[in-house]
């Protein structure tokens, strides 16, 4: 085979009508890759900003409402628990461990466990009965190493009943 007769087959109609729909395929790929390329791009941009955002205005002067923060949290709390099935009581018991925990720790009292922090509250006049918080505790932590743990739903409203308490002691509610 000579050169010119190769030089032929590449530029012959047949060729070019037998390689038309592949070059249709690498048309639209180069397309919907070009446009992807532009949507990535804006979007970085776009990112970058809401990170600048985020970045000044967690270190911008902000007043931190703990008051409104453990409200909505304890009204979310009491919307789950209203669905009285088990696993919305353990969801509930969990969360209102959680809750209890930031409540103390917003009130400056040191520990690192809400174990720690319940002696304190019972010394400030907070917990009238720290049984039903380290029940409260306990139930959490056997919820969380066991999800299929069966949970009695009067046990659970007594606890979170408990935790009402604390809660409206502090004039959360």
């Amino acid at each position: 085979m000579s050169l010119e007769q190769i030089n032929n087959f590449f530029i012959s109609p047949e060729l070019t009508s037998y390689l038309l729909p592949l070059k249709i395929v690498f048309i639209i790929a180069s397309a919907a890759f070009l446009y992807l390329i532009g949507y990535y791009i804006i979007k970085q941009v776009l990112m970058i900003n809401e990170r600048k955002r985020m970045f000044q205005d967690f270190f911008g002067k902000q007043d931190f409402n703990s008051y409104s923060y453990l409200f909505n949290r304890w009204k979310e709390i009491e919307k789950v628990a209203a669905t009285k099935d088990e696993i919305n009581y353990k969801l509930a018991i969990m969360n209102s461990e959680g809750l209890l925990f930031d409540l103390f720790r917003s009130l400056k009292y040191e520990g690192k466990e809400l174990k720690e922090l319940i002696p304190q509250a019972v010394d400030k006049g907070l917990v009238e009965n720290p049984e039903v918080l380290n029940a409260l505790i306990d139930l959490s932590h056997k919820i969380k190493a066991d999800p299929v743990y069966k949970l009695d739903p009067e046990k659970a409203e007594y606890l979170l009943a408990g935790v009402r308490e604390v809660v409206a002691r502090l004039k959360i509610v």
